[in-house]
């Protein structure tokens, strides 16, 4: 996630959740603490525009074989309408936990998560920015027969900024640092399961699109998948917010795993003309199957 995330990721960094009345955030500041804290969120947002901006890393070498070889079988995929959704969904991860803790008003709480929030969000896009820069990957949509040279060149820098995934760790970090922070906050709340499970179920469908989409590998959403999830709750840990989710939340949490991963992968997108495969690479589609007694799934492909 370059610019174009960057600019998401400003309009939304103030996602507001909360934590229960104990809570550090609970507490009354003066002025200058959020002048501070704002400053050093405003100057990471500066710094992560400014390299997108302004950087102009060096081309990586094409080479044989990916880092892993499991990688190597999405060499050539590009799907722009699987792009265009996991946008989508990315945002979607982000703006959920703000549209339920307004529900509760504005006070003190609000605005000390807001800029906790802000410090999970731009802590993971920085990160992210410099790690993209300082290990330069083609994405996988770079490997095509004919090569999608006219394509690529529409994409600049960021045609070789695939590792890691962005969007994949910026909607993780939303949605496991949102429905903590939002369960921590009203652990009584009616809403915290569903919650926590659609916030897994967009994460998830968000990763799988960014791969069928032809712009990540398995391995660039794998890391930023955990990385993300990693900030997510690194972070109001570091700040003293600690709760522990409900059984209930986490099962939520997991059937939104699993029910945004087989929707993502039988969603009905198609690739942006024939795309070059390896000899050994798997080609995978799941599609619903119905007769008049059962419903299941058929998966489709070359194995």
């Amino acid at each position: 996630m370059c610019a174009r995330g960057a600019r998401w990721a400003t309009c939304l960094t103030l996602l507001t959740t909360a934590a229960h009345a104990d809570s550090p955030l609970d507490d009354r500041h003066a002025d200058g603490y959020y002048v501070a804290r704002g400053g050093a969120v405003l100057a990471a947002m500066g710094a992560t525009i400014a390299a997108t901006a302004l950087l102009r890393p060096t081309p990586p070498v094409s080479t044989q074989s990916e880092w892993l070889g499991w990688d190597n079988a999405l060499r050539g995929r590009l799907s722009t309408e699987a792009s265009d959704a996991s946008d989508v969904t990315l945002l979607t991860a982000m703006a959920v936990p703000l549209g339920v803790e307004l529900t509760y008003g504005f006070d003190t709480r609000t605005a000390n998560t807001s800029i906790l929030y802000a410090e999970v969000v731009w802590a993971n896009v920085l990160l992210n920015t410099a790690v993209k820069y300082a290990a330069p990957r083609w994405r996988p949509y770079h490997y095509r027969d004919p090569v999608a040279a006219a394509y690529v060149e529409s994409q600049s820098a960021d045609a070789f900024l695939s590792f890691y995934s962005g969007h994949a760790s910026t909607a993780f970090a939303a949605a496991v640092g949102g429905a903590y922070l939002f369960s921590a906050a009203h652990p009584q709340a009616d809403a915290n399961p569903w919650l926590w499970g659609v916030e897994s179920c967009m994460a998830t469908a968000t990763t799988i699109w960014r791969v069928r989409a032809g712009k990540h590998f398995y391995s660039d959403v794998i890391v930023g998948a955990v990385v993300g999830s990693a900030i997510g709750i690194g972070i109001p840990l570091l700040e003293g917010v600690h709760h522990r989710p409900s059984a209930m939340d986490l099962t939520f949490a997991g059937g939104g795993v699993l029910f945004g991963g087989v929707a993502a992968m039988i969603a009905p997108f198609e690739e942006d003309g024939a795309a070059t495969r390896g000899e050994n690479a798997i080609s995978l589609k799941l599609v619903p199957t119905f007769d008049r007694r059962a419903a299941g799934i058929t998966a489709l492909g070359r194995f």
